[in-house]
């Protein structure tokens, strides 16, 4: 298809579990470096820089496709808003949550010679069946879905001989 990437979808469908009354859904991505020299040797600030680009809507110096990755054709320049990058366990190892208003999350993690990026779907309300309404999903439910998720992308396999080096070794804060 011309894509610089191998991705993954993991679905879990609402029949399977009626605790969770919505479908999720994990997109994962492996993202080979070697397709993108002018980031390889630059680390996580490297990544970051090309992140926040992406989602603020500046010009980008490495195009390394997130708006592809987070479907965001219709959305505006973010212009001052603050991207939050938090540590978390992406792929079993040490990463980084990337939180931005009105945008899904986006976890990351580098195991040269690849990055690794995952996003999560999921619907805030469901129908109610009995009811035959829509109704927004408990803070319970919110909790139960948030545990799920994380636990797909930290359960994400490293492929062989796959290990974070130099400055890829631990994420930047």
């Amino acid at each position: 298809s011309g894509l610089r990437s191998v991705h993954s979808l993991v679905r879990s469908t609402r029949e399977a579990d009626e605790a969770i009354p919505v479908d999720l859904e994990v997109y994962a991505f492996a993202f080979d470096l070697a397709d993108w020299p002018e980031l390889k040797d630059k680390g996580w600030p490297g990544l970051k820089e090309s992140v926040a680009e992406e989602f603020l809507k500046q010009d980008k110096k490495v195009d390394f496709g997130w708006g592809f990755l987070l479907e965001e054709k219709g959305q505006r320049a973010m212009g001052s808003v603050k991207l939050a990058w938090m540590p978390t366990a992406v792929a079993g190892q040490p990463g980084l949550l990337v939180q931005c208003p009105g945008r899904p999350n986006l976890y990351l993690t580098a195991r040269p010679p690849y990055v690794i990026a995952a996003f999560t779907e999921y619907r805030t309300e469901y129908v109610n069946k009995r009811m035959g309404k829509e109704m927004p999903l408990s803070p319970e439910q919110q909790a139960v879905i948030k545990k799920t998720l994380e636990d797909f992308i930290t359960a994400i396999k490293p492929q062989k001989g796959e290990a974070p080096t130099g400055n890829w070794a631990v994420p930047a804060k």
